[in-house]
């Protein structure tokens, strides 16, 4: 939209949603706005912020458009272009290449596969690992399992503090740790090359999220040929292989994997 173009050298501001929810009175102004993981977009903090911006243009930025609740990201944006798909991404290099281990069939009931402390030792083979259980008492109990079997892990929740999760998101990039164990904290925002294999402890409903859970091992590191996913519960028989072919849309269902 030509009348929206923003003017060469104009000035670029960087702020978290909270910030601007927070300080309503001094939000900058904007021809353009750019949302990063975009598919928090109809949350309604997110929607305050917008409307405080009618006359710019709103750019959207995600990987996976598509909400737990289903909400369609149509109310907020107007198209989707798809940049990228992660097959292309890794077959250019900027991703690695997944293998994949899972039972013949969707787990029924919470059934796991195997328990992670096996699964781990078996392939995990003392490689950096991000594990997702289903609640915060079942990783807290992987977490002394893996300790008892003589596994480095730790856990960490919404209640750990900034700080602490600092220091042992840290001390798994060093290979201090090996296994950190979680429930639905470090699907966002969390950036370990090094970490080669994604284990899951729980089912998942939403497309979204089984994408999100695994893309935190498929960025390259150096000397990281591959990724592995350690799939417990067989939810890629539910939402298809980390690379499979996908639709995106901007209707409720937001994510579609192809036959």
């Amino acid at each position: 939209k030509a009348g929206h173009a923003a003017q060469l050298g104009a000035p670029v501001q960087l702020a978290s949603v909270q910030t601007l929810a927070i300080r309503a009175h001094v939000r900058p102004p904007a021809t353009v706005v750019v949302w990063d993981e975009a598919h928090h977009a109809v949350a309604s903090t997110y929607l305050t912020i917008r409307e405080a911006y009618p006359g710019a243009v709103h750019l959207g930025l995600t990987a996976t458009p598509q909400r737990a609740d289903r909400s369609p990201l149509g109310d907020c944006f107007e198209q989707i272009v798809v940049a990228a798909t992660p097959a292309q991404l890794r077959d250019q290099g900027h991703l690695v290449p997944c293998d994949v281990i899972a039972p013949p069939q969707v787990g029924e009931g919470g059934e796991l596969a195997l328990h992670p402390v096996d699964a781990y030792q078996r392939w995990g083979q003392g490689r950096r690992c991000v594990l997702f259980a289903a609640t915060v008492a079942e990783s807290q109990a992987f977490v002394t399992a893996l300790r008892e079997a003589g596994v480095a892990a730790e856990h960490l929740d919404g209640a750990t503090g900034a700080d602490e999760r600092r220091q042992i998101l840290g001390r798994l990039a060093s290979g201090e740790t090996r296994v950190v164990s979680n429930v639905f904290v470090l699907t966002e925002g969390v950036d370990i090359p090094a970490v080669e294999v994604c284990m899951l402890a729980r089912g998942c409903q939403a497309e979204s999220t089984f994408l999100q859970m695994v893309g935190r091992v498929l960025r390259p590191a150096p000397g990281k040929a591959k990724a592995l996913l350690i799939d417990l519960r067989g939810v890629v028989w539910q939402h298809g292989l980390p690379y499979a072919e996908r639709e995106y849309t901007l209707d409720g269902e937001g994510i579609v994997a192809r036959e």
